[in-house]
């Protein structure tokens, strides 16, 4: 696959994420995961490990 050529023209731009109603809003992000694995780091200090 190649590209051959560029959309530049912003009219024709707008024309195709109009159509395929795209929008720029972003959704708001999950929360972080990383304090559930901190929480489960330490429930987990206590253990003996092999």
């Amino acid at each position: 696959m190649s590209i051959i050529s560029f959309i530049e023209e912003p009219k024709i731009i707008d024309r195709i994420i109009a159509h395929l109603e795209l929008t720029f809003d972003a959704e708001r992000p999950p929360p972080p995961q990383f304090v559930q694995q901190q929480l489960l780091m330490a429930a987990e200090e206590h253990e003996e490990y092999f």
